[in-house]
């Protein structure tokens, strides 16, 4: 019985693992992007920090679309009005764009050692980079660590400025 639950076990990762986007003929320097549709690439969200009840809350998302576009979702709300959603077609090569943000400010290296940001906006990006997800808040950054959430937010808001609306 051990024998054939090892077996399942080794089988649902290899499946988990090819379908999250593993590739194995990628070419040095090229960039890693998953080929499924609506795989999250680039997610940058901030809410007000520290206020009474709903908190409002704005955030882009960029995604996996098809071979010629990307999928980039703006989501607002005020904290007591509706959620607003907005999908917007954007360029592939607004996700290197949000990479080379990532590299110039070493946001992977932002959880082993940083401190709290006291602005009173709550941030957070993710992002794809590698097979891998990485993920860094305001919680834990360096000093100068807000220029690039701002960073990471304007790339994401001027490819949604520049976008086609995909309604």
């Amino acid at each position: 019985m051990k024998r054939k639950m090892i077996v399942c076990v080794l089988s649902c990762t290899l499946l988990v693992m090819a379908g999250c986007g593993a590739q194995t003929d990628k070419k040095e320097g090229e960039l890693q992007m998953p080929e499924e549709k609506k795989v999250m690439l680039a997610d940058y969200y901030e809410r007000a920090a520290g206020t009474a009840d709903e908190q409002p809350y704005y955030e882009l998302v960029l995604y996996t679309q098809d071979a010629d576009y990307l999928l980039l979702e703006q989501y607002e709300n005020g904290g007591t009005d509706r959620e607003t959603v907005k999908q917007y077609t954007v360029s592939k090569d607004i996700y290197a764009k949000v990479l080379d943000v990532v590299k110039t400010y070493d946001l992977a290296s932002w959880n082993e050692t940083g401190s709290e940001s006291a602005e009173g906006v709550y941030r957070v990006v993710k992002y794809y980079d590698n097979g891998t997800y990485i993920r860094v808040s305001t919680d834990r950054m360096p000093e100068d660590g807000l220029s690039a959430f701002d960073a990471v937010k304007q790339v994401l808001a001027d490819a949604a400025g520049a976008g086609e609306r995909a309604e």
